[in-house]
């Protein structure tokens, strides 16, 4: 099903800003990351372009080193396998589901075993997990095996230096930006006020870590996000 949606799906219009435009912002490269926003005042796309232009900073120089041109690029078949699979074939599960069954495999000459030979679409869907239940418990909670945006379960992922060295820059850039939203929800200034909003409740949702439990903080390091 999701490659039937790929063969339409123009991969730089995905990107932040270009939504932004669609929303009504305009392009103006004289405005901070090239937008001149239609609400000054809207956390989520204050914060937003600020982690998008990290991400393009840290994609961008990892890609520089890896990938002196484009050739380099269509030479690289795991890449090509990859982007080929991700059109002609989608994914295996449905997207933003657990892959983990919630059924046994049904044994044989009963009722279930009969449902997945006459209909296996419809055996197979009562096992992914209910989207109410994937959202809560995977989007919304920090879980410990979580990794979010640039966490690495080890600092030794590569040898290369300059990698390494943009890892770091990336990483303490992220850092700033999370101070900078917990600056701006306590008010620092007086043109930040939806961040709080008159319920006093702090925007959270884009801090770039989180701790284990409910905490509506941390941008989770997945594609499936």
């Amino acid at each position: 099903m999701s490659f039937v949606v790929y063969k339409n799906w123009i991969f730089p219009e995905q990107a932040f800003p270009v939504d932004l435009i669609k929303r009504n912002d305009t392009k103006d490269n004289n405005s901070p990351h090239g937008l001149r926003l239609l609400i000054q005042d809207y956390p989520y796309v204050v914060d937003g372009l600020k982690i998008c232009s990290t991400i393009e900073t840290w994609v961008q120089d990892y890609y520089n080193f890896y990938y002196k041109n484009d050739e380099m690029v269509k030479e690289d078949c795991e890449v090509q396998c990859w982007w080929k699979e991700l059109r002609e074939e989608g994914h295996t599960y449905m997207p933003n589901r657990s892959t983990i069954s919630r059924r046994f495999m049904p044994e044989l000459s009963t009722l279930e075993c009969e449902e997945l030979e006459s209909n296996p679409e419809k055996a197979f869907s009562k096992t992914i997990t209910a989207m109410l239940q994937t959202l809560i418990g995977r989007f919304c909670q920090g879980i410990p095996w979580m990794r979010y945006l640039l966490g690495r379960e080890t600092l030794k992922w590569t040898t290369d230096t300059k990698p390494l060295e943009a890892f770091k820059k990336i990483g303490e850039k992220l850092a700033k930006i999370e101070e900078n939203i917990i600056d701006m929800n306590n008010g620092s200034e007086e043109k930040w006020r939806n961040g709080v909003g008159p319920a006093k409740v702090p925007y959270t949702l884009l801090l770039p870590t989180s701790e284990t439990g409910l905490t509506s903080r941390g941008i989770p390091n997945s594609v499936s996000i």
